[in-house]
């Protein structure tokens, strides 16, 4: 009598285990907040709590951000921990400028509801001020925004994931381009502290000299974080609204130009994109050089 004997195979998985590294502060031990970084061609952010989280696959990341060094870094599947070092001097003493000052407010008038901003979009603001503003420092930039509203309506989400995406803080950070294009100032990341926060100042400390030349200024939406502080999943596109107007303002003549981030696609005038005519409300404020 022959013997059968029966083997089962059993499937073997492997799965990919998600990696957990905590940015921290080289002196202070500190977290550090909403850090850009890049890793096997994406860009990722440190969350409220100092964390990201990757698939390791690749020793080397880079840190995007000017304000920490290195910028360049080797890991492993084991690494928990990156130390930076902060790059911006405090200064020890407020010196207070005493240069006069102008102002450019928002408009008042013929306000157009709120401008939409995505995360996975670009918005350019090409401005050319006026020649009685030209040859002033810029020294802040002012707006009123909202944080955007969602429609529950992804596949795959819960109930629980829309209730996380209802309370999230939407993050966000104001860049500035030369004619160029190349970036010349990058603000610190700024988060809705709470849905009544609708009004973002920003202080520029480097010389920025307006001239007869365009600058580009971006509001660049990061993502939001959920109430642990953790970012939201990249599927759902984050947004925030800046506050905009009908009319061109009579300071400065202004474009707005579009494209997808993280595309080869060209930028496109957005008022011709949209066929409506309407411009993120910003306000300014100027310093003279003498």
């Amino acid at each position: 009598m022959r013997t059968k004997i029966l083997f089962l195979l059993f499937p073997i998985f492997v799965f990919a285990q998600i990696q957990k590294i905590k940015l921290v502060d080289i002196e202070t031990k500190e977290p550090l907040q909403f850090v850009e970084l890049l890793y096997n061609n994406e860009t990722l952010f440190s969350d409220k709590n100092g964390n990201f989280f990757i698939d390791f696959n690749s020793e080397k990341i880079e840190v995007l951000d000017g304000n920490y060094k290195p910028n360049l870094m080797e890991i492993s599947a084991t690494t928990k921990k990156i130390e930076l070092q902060n790059t911006v001097t405090e200064l020890e003493e407020l010196v207070i400028s005493k240069k006069p000052r102008t102002i450019i407010n928002p408009q008042k008038k013929k306000l157009f509801a709120y401008f939409p901003i995505q995360s996975n979009g670009v918005i350019l603001n090409e401005i050319i001020f006026n020649k009685e503003y030209q040859n002033k420092y810029l020294r802040k930039i002012f707006f009123k925004s909202l944080p955007e509203y969602y429609v529950s309506s992804i596949d795959g989400y819960t109930s629980e994931d829309f209730k996380k995406i209802k309370n999230a803080t939407q993050i966000l950070k104001v860049n500035i381009y030369d004619t160029d294009k190349k970036l010349i100032f990058k603000s610190k990341s700024m988060e809705f502290i709470s849905k009544n926060k609708n009004f973002f100042e920003v202080d520029i400390e480097d010389d920025i000299l307006l001239t007869d030349k365009p600058i580009f200024i971006e509001i660049q939406v990061l993502g939001a974080v959920d109430e642990m502080g953790y970012f939201i999943d990249k599927k759902i596109k984050m947004s925030i609204r800046p506050e905009q107007a009908r009319n061109a303002p009579k300071e400065y003549e202004v474009k707005i130009w579009y494209k997808k981030r993280n595309s080869n696609s060209v930028l496109r005038e957005n008022n011709q994109l949209t066929q409506t005519n309407s411009y993120i409300n910003f306000g300014f404020e100027l310093e003279d050089i003498e």
